[in-house]
């Protein structure tokens, strides 16, 4: 591992992969021209459009400038965009039922083998410490243990809308309810937190090329392997969340929807199908659920368009989508779930319109006691899109420079994380080309309604990020296999041989890879000094334990994961975190009330209270001793804390 990274010191791998590929594309356009003359004209473009975006790329990383600092190269780039567009039809045709046939089975096995031992690599382990959205995911696995709830139950109650936060994928149907599980029978530990994830991402692949195959089978080839080898899902995979669930989910709800519109009539019950999978689309990470949207409006306006004479079987299909979907509401409605569908914590311009606190707060409007007309809202839409618009373009050049490097992607929140692969986005233009010439097929019009839904109303939120634009993963990996697709048929056209071809390809992966080593794995771990030592603490503790603590809340999750190790193994041995609100009564700096102390006395009973670090809790910790409790200080210099149980119940008693 640190081998790659002193290599990719010295030859960055995006710079290698984008000098590669436009290598590649100008020998292309040059045999092709020598061998096949005016036949070869409708790949010019396209050619043409690959080798300019990588020049301009390369050359902007190599100078450690932004993409805009070379705009003349940026601007041949949407002129050639702008003539694919105009692509005559026939020559159009000819490009994409070529970019169909290409196939590499070879390039799939590859790929696959490198997301699974990217995903698995370290799974435990890497970086050492727990992610800080990690924690509260823990925090909501222990209050199920700890309230006695089984597998099932755990499961009834993910089928229930929240709010759909990073931090709550707990709370989620293919993420949650499976992760408990494997706790339940196979104990709580990182790795089990993270297992899940990871085997949700491997099975985006194959859904994922199962649903590209609409396109062709090189087109489907090609986007599984932007989609295995994709920053997202690999970091996501890796991690205790419901990002890479809801991934899948999104996928296998769009594959549903394709499937039923492009089925015969009499198929009717491909409706339900679709509506199941639309449902489980909705039971993770929220901004999922506006691509649910988007497939509900294209599966019903498409079938309403197509309908023929003597096809009354196909509303029959759509009618049954819809009263399930409507049932599913209904069935939120009456839990008090239906409100936090699109809620996102408030964070949005409706939560915002009603309160007007929020306005004066968060937009610095001197008077948010205003009416609301229809001016306020659209003032106050345009300040957010204003405000929200550079950090949306920040996400989208996050790749492009040197900057992106592990400790920006795994030691922060919000990840910089490139949201596609930064060497192939002149392919994924070539596919988003392709998508906006054939908007009138349901499989193109899902994709840009995906990016449209998917980027319009985050800029109506407080804050664009990495996690709440990782819906695009899908339509980006769908984009780019198109645009490789159809390179390989320009490939074929200019009868390139297949050593060639293979050395190009098989380097190009190798370098995707590397550079995904080097983006979210770091050099050396990091490790914990606080949490080995309470874990090791808990070992020489019987009955019930009680944790007051300050410290990070990485560090806390990894002690909470052990306590609630403990109490699986021994129901009578539980072991909780106090409330925030009553420890920060308890923090050194504010008034020892020794009706709280009393209070806390009584709530811990006879269970032993460790209070972390020692030094935030020296007038808890002698207030604790006068008032009967057994008080020690332990630990090494840098990891202190106190340790206080009832005399009966001190540890070694």
């Amino acid at each position: 591992m640190a081998l790659l990274h002193r290599w990719a010191a010295v030859i960055w791998p995006q710079d290698a992969a984008a000098a590669l590929i436009l290598l590649a594309a100008c020998a292309v356009l040059a045999v092709g021209l020598w061998r096949r003359r005016r036949s070869f004209g409708r790949f010019v473009p396209s050619l043409l459009l690959v080798a300019v975006g990588e020049a301009w790329l390369l050359a902007a990383d190599l100078r450690h400038q932004p993409l805009s600092a070379l705009w003349p190269l940026g601007a041949i780039v949407a002129i050639l965009f702008a003539i694919q567009l105009a692509t005559p039809r026939d020559a159009r045709q000819g490009l994409e039922l070529a970019a169909g046939s290409a196939c590499g089975r070879g390039y799939l096995v590859l790929g696959s083998v490198i997301t699974c031992l990217l995903l698995g690599f370290r799974l435990a382990s890497s970086p050492g410490v727990l992610l800080v959205w990690e924690a509260p995911v823990i925090v909501g696995f222990g209050a199920a243990l700890r309230a006695g709830h089984g597998a099932l139950r755990f499961l009834v109650d993910t089928v229930l809308w929240d709010n759909g936060l990073v931090s709550r994928g707990d709370h989620s149907l293919l993420y949650g309810a499976p992760t408990y599980a494997v706790f339940r029978s196979a104990g709580f530990g990182v790795l089990q937190l993270r297992i899940v994830a990871a085997l949700l991402a491997a099975a985006a692949v194959p859904v994922g090329f199962g649903l590209a195959r609409r396109f062709g089978r090189g087109t489907a080839t090609a986007a599984a392997l932007a989609l295995a080898l994709s920053p997202p899902l690999l970091f996501y995979g890796r991690y205790g969340t419901s990002l890479s669930g809801t991934l899948l989910g999104l996928l296998l709800a769009t594959w549903a929807c394709w499937a039923f519109l492009a089925a015969p009539a009499r198929q009717w019950w491909r409706g339900l199908v679709a509506a199941l999978a639309l449902i489980v689309a909705t039971l993770g990470y929220s901004p999922g659920r506006l691509v649910v949207l988007v497939l509900l409006a294209v599966t019903a306006s498409f079938t309403v368009a197509r309908l023929r004479r003597g096809e009354l079987q196909r509303l029959v299909g759509l009618a049954l989508l819809a009263a399930v979907l409507a049932g599913f509401w209904l069935y939120q409605a009456r839990r008090g779930a239906a409100d936090t569908f699109l809620n996102a914590r408030g964070e949005q311009i409706v939560n915002m319109m009603r309160q007007p606190g929020y306005l004066q707060d968060f937009l610095d409007r001197p008077d948010s006691h205003v009416p609301q007309t229809l001016r306020t809202w659209l003032e106050v839409g345009r300040t957010l899109v204003a405000q929200r618009t550079p950090e949306y373009l920040s996400v989208l050049g996050a790749p492009f420079g040197r900057q992106v490097r592990f400790d920006k992607v795994v030691f922060f929140d919000p990840p910089r994380l490139p949201l596609f692969i930064a060497p192939l986005l002149p392919f994924l233009l070539l596919g988003l080309a392709a998508s906006l010439r054939r908007v009138r097929q349901p499989e193109h019009s899902t994709l840009l309604g995906w990016l449209l839904l998917c980027s319009v109303p985050l800029l109506l939120t407080t804050r664009v990020d990495a996690h709440r634009m990782v819906p695009l993963v899908v339509p980006f990996a769908l984009w780019t296999g198109l645009g490789l697709a159809g390179a390989v048929a320009a490939v074929d056209e200019a009868r390139i041989g297949r050593w060639p071809r293979h050395a190009v390809g098989v380097l190009l992966i190798g370098l995707v890879g590397w550079l995904n080593v080097v983006t979210i794995f770091p050099v050396t771990l990091r490790s914990s000094t606080l949490a080995p030592v309470l874990i090791a603490e808990l070992r020489g503790l019987r009955g019930e334990v009680v944790l007051v603590s300050i410290a990070d809340q990485r560090d806390l999750g990894l002690v909470d994961l052990a306590l609630l190790e403990r109490q699986r193994r021994d129901p009578g041995s539980r072991g909780r975190l106090l409330a925030d609100e009553k420890v920060r009564a308890l923090i050194d700096g504010a008034a020892v009330d020794p009706a709280r102390i009393s209070e806390l006395v009584a709530e811990v009973g006879t269970a032993t209270v460790l209070m972390v670090p020692a030094g935030a809790f020296t007038g808890t910790a002698e207030a604790l001793r006068d008032a009967g409790l057994e008080v020690s200080e332990r630990g090494p210099h840098d990891a202190r804390f106190w340790c206080a149980a009832r005399p009966a119940a001190a540890p070694g008693a």
